[in-house]
């Protein structure tokens, strides 16, 4: 079954969590529904984002679910640092970085034709896996040209781009 391991963040009405998975290494994303149920639309959204960008370079959908007040996904989980925190021996090369890089441009056009919109690309949202990156973190795509519902359920509204990583348009 599905093992909770160690809390990774926790924000607004969700954490993520490291996990197993039948002894496989997994993250999962979990809301409260009951306090929250817009964020219990953002993951069901997330979740159909993924599974339409399925393939290299996208983290695997394992399972989703509702324990108690939990809405629930779990993710492969990608052991490899984010573009933020990749440089532990110094720079990436600029050929090395574009070859992390490919399969993220492909992820990018496989999600494009299938009606996804990620809308928060940035550093953090990249994992350099073993065959390199991956896009990660779906939960404020936009799907099929629908906007961003851009408020939390609670009356807040919430950003929906990484700062810094805005496109000059605005992130609606």
């Amino acid at each position: 079954g599905l093992v909770l391991e160690a809390r990774w963040s926790a924000r607004w009405t969700g954490e993520t969590w490291s996990g197993t998975l039948a002894g496989r290494p997994v993250v999962v994303k979990r809301v409260d529904e009951a306090a929250d149920p817009f964020a219990a639309a953002r993951l069901a959204r997330e979740v159909v984002a993924l599974r339409r960008s399925q393939g290299d370079g996208v983290p695997e959908v394992l399972v989703t679910g509702r324990s108690g007040p939990w809405a629930y996904a779990a993710f492969d989980r990608i052991d490899g640092g984010d573009l933020r925190r990749v440089r532990p021996t110094g720079p990436i090369s600029a050929a090395g970085l574009a070859s992390a890089l490919e399969p993220v441009a492909s992820v990018l056009a496989r999600a494009h034709t299938a009606g996804v919109v990620h809308r928060d690309l940035s550093p953090g949202n990249v994992v350099l896996g073993p065959v390199g990156g991956v896009v990660v973190d779906f939960g404020a795509c936009a799907l099929d040209g629908a906007a961003f519902d851009g408020w939390s359920g609670t009356g807040t509204p919430l950003a929906v781009a990484t700062e810094g990583f805005t496109p000059p348009e605005g992130p609606g």
